[in-house]
């Protein structure tokens, strides 16, 4: 079994602009940063906190991409047609925040699900003592085999990390907007 990082294409924009401070305000407290900071490696759901006002703009050039699926930090923004394929599929790995972006309605999709190491193959990176990273990533393929996304609690949850099911989900349908790399690490 394979497993990938999802990854932006290269050259392509973030969607969203919009940070922690900005969804803050949004959400009516400006004291959720901290927790919002922190929430994807704590596997916060934050759909009690959410509303539908919810709203930015676009980043840069990131409406001409026209993409399906973007990552926006701990966030996958799906747009409609990514939606209605994807949400009967995701909805036991997360939860779905809708939110506007000038005007056009996109979903965030805040993953919930943690896979498994396999802690005897995985590698932690020491400096002077002291944790600094990992430099090998080994998924328990028993975990993760009947989940379609997830994240990793050893690499920080920074990053999403799906199965072949998903990423032959997302060509079936031709939905884009994210590559897949088999180099669960690499940052770029």
């Amino acid at each position: 079994m394979t497993t990938y990082q999802l990854k932006a294409p290269t050259g392509s924009y973030d969607v969203l602009d919009l940070d922690d401070f900005t969804l803050a305000e949004q959400l009516g407290n400006e004291e959720l940063v901290e927790a919002l900071m922190s929430a994807s490696m704590n596997n916060t759901p934050l759909s009690s906190l959410w509303h539908a006002n919810v709203a930015c703009s676009y980043f840069g050039n990131a409406k001409a991409q026209g993409y399906d699926i973007s990552i926006s930090g701990s966030f996958l923004v799906l747009n409609q047609t990514a939606l209605k394929v994807l949400k009967p599929q995701l909805e036991s790995f997360g939860e779905f925040l809708p939110i506007s972006v000038e005007g056009d309605a996109y979903v965030l999709f805040n993953c919930l699900t943690f896979g498994k190491e396999q802690k005897s193959l995985c590698l932690t990176r020491y400096l002077e003592g002291i944790e600094d990273g990992i430099d090998s990533l080994v998924f328990d393929e028993s975990d993760v085999q009947d989940k379609l996304i997830f994240k990793s609690k050893l690499q920080g949850a920074s990053a999403f990390y799906c199965n072949g099911a998903f990423k032959a989900l997302l060509g079936e349908h031709s939905l884009s907007g994210v590559t897949f790399d088999e180099e669960l690490l690499e940052p770029f």
